[in-house]
C-alpha cells in the first residue's frame, strides 16, 4: 500500500515549479489541517496538486491564498478527495480552468462543506472546475469571482452525473460569456 503524507499547523510559501504542485506534489493519501498555501507557482497546481490513482485528499481549515497556475487549477488541483472541509481559496488564478480550485476526473463522491471562494479567476470555473466529479457543495460562499469565459463561480462538467449545490450563497460572480455564477 502507498505511504500517506499529513501536514498539519504549517505555512507553505513562495515555492514555485515548471511543472505540478507549486507548493505540494503529492501522489499518496493526503490530510491537510489547519495550514496556510499562498503565494505558490507552478503550470498545474499552483498551490498544491494530489493526483490519482493513490492520491486521495482530505483537507480541513485549510487556507489557499494567492497561489498561480499557468494552466489549470490556482489553488488546488485535486483527482480524488474525501472532503473539503472550513477552507478558504481567495485570490487564486488559473490560466485555463479553475481559479481556486480544479476537481479532476472520477466517480467518487465528494464533499465540500463550509468553504469559502473569493476573488478567484480563470478562464473557465473562476472559483472552482469540475470535471465529471459528483460533488456535493454546502453552507458555502462563492463572492466576487470571474471567468473571462464560463462560470464565474463554478463549472460543472457533469453530463452524466449529479452534482448539488445547498444553503449556499453565489454572489456577485461575473463569466465573459455565460454562466455568471454557475455554468453547468
Amino acid at each position: 500500500s502507498p505511504g500517506t503524507l499529513t501536514i498539519s499547523n504549517s505555512s507553505i510559501i513562495n515555492n514555485s515549479t515548471p511543472n505540478n504542485g507549486g507548493g505540494i506534489k503529492s501522489a499518496s493519501p493526503t490530510t491537510i489541517t489547519n495550514t496556510v498555501i499562498a503565494g505558490n507557482s507552478a503550470n498545474i497546481g499552483g498551490g498544491a496538486t494530489i493526483f490519482f490513482p493513490t492520491g486521495i485528499g482530505s483537507f480541513d481549515h485549510v487556507s489557499f491564498l494567492n497561489n498561480h497556475a499557468t494552466t489549470f487549477a490556482g489553488g488546488l488541483t485535486v483527482a480524488r478527495f474525501d472532503t473539503i472541509t472550513d477552507c478558504t481559496f481567495t485570490g487564486n488564478t488559473a490560466g485555463t480552468q479553475g481559479g481556486g480550485l480544479f476537481i479532476g476526473d472520477n466517480a467518487l463522491d465528494k464533499t465540500i462543506i463550509r468553504a469559502s471562494f473569493s476573488m478567484n479567476s480563470a478562464q473557465d470555473g473562476g472559483a472552482f472546475y469540475d470535471f465529471r466529479g459528483q460533488t456535493t457543495v454546502s453552507d458555502s460562499t462563492f463572492d466576487n469571482n470571474h471567468a473571462t469565459r464560463n462560470g464565474g463561480a463554478i463549472y460543472f462538467e457533469t453530463h452524466f452525473v449529479s452534482t448539488s449545490i445547498s444553503n449556499s450563497q453565489i454572489t456577485n460572480n461575473i463569466a465573459g460569456q455565460s454562466g455568471g455564477g454557475i455554468y453547468n
